[in-house]
């Protein structure tokens, strides 16, 4: 998901040094931050009603055009049936860490009145990302009367939030070392009619939007895959398993 609050032009006044091209000017600057919601949490469904709801998800993903989900999808794929083989996999609840985002960017003008023509360069001055991740956790309604079991699985899926938010923040850095190289070697649009800015800086906003959407994301959601991997084993499902010896274990069919 991605977009972008209204743009704001900061018209600097300045006149431009050279009838051809733009001239060159300090790079812009990027931040990144994360924004986070608390889990939102949905019990209404059995394990078997979840299990059709993930595996048709994963289905659709799979067979997307998006190599970053069919990646994704079938690594979570491998990861099932490697465990239900192991007869340890099953359904009683999964995650979802749905992340978006969100981007302000705001621009400088330089202007050149060339006698009855105004001409200008539009230059890109910051660029604010918000990661937005609000995570829904899926637990089977049958946990309900396992009073033991539905803590484990409920710390379970918890854990996967924790996790996600941890590779968010350590992909931080990386991010904003990306996009500031990006946007240092970027330039201006221009020079063009000065009714024409607005062209020049959705030009611009274009190439950002394309820039995360193809450098930032992918590697940041593999890190997510390869991270939760450790959390869907056959050892730790095996030992969640033996937390509550009162209570029976499996749910559905």
């Amino acid at each position: 998901m991605m977009g972008f609050d209204p743009v704001s032009m900061m018209a600097a006044g300045y006149i431009l040094a050279a009838v051809e091209g733009c001239p060159a000017q300090d790079a812009p600057t990027f931040d990144v931050q994360v924004q986070d919601a608390p889990p939102v949490i949905d019990e209404s469904h059995s394990s078997a009603e979840l299990t059709a709801s993930q595996q048709a998800f994963q289905v659709a993903a799979a067979n997307s055009e998006n190599p970053l989900s069919q990646y994704v999808a079938r690594d979570q794929q491998m990861q099932e049936q490697k465990l239900s083989v192991e007869g340890a996999w099953f359904t009683g609840g999964y995650t979802m860490g749905r992340l978006g985002s969100q981007y302000m960017i705001s621009y400088k003008v330089l202007t050149r009145n060339d006698g009855a023509t105004q001409t200008a360069c539009v230059y890109i001055d910051k660029v604010t990302l918000a990661m937005k991740y609000n995570p829904e956790i899926y637990i089977a309604s049958e946990w309900s009367q396992r009073p033991c079991a539905h803590q484990v699985i409920n710390a379970h899926e918890h854990n996967h939030v924790s996790r996600d938010l941890w590779a968010i923040s350590q992909f931080l850095p990386r991010a904003k070392i990306l996009m500031t190289n990006y946007l240092s070697q970027l330039g201006g649009e221009g020079p063009m009619d000065a009714s024409q800015v607005q062209v020049g800086a959705d030009a611009l906003a274009q190439k950002v939007t394309e820039e995360i959407t193809t450098a930032l994301f992918p590697p940041l959601e593999v890190l997510r895959a390869q991270l939760q991997r450790d959390i869907d084993t056959a050892e730790n499902y095996q030992r969640e398993s033996t937390l509550c010896p009162a209570e029976e274990w499996r749910v559905g069919p």
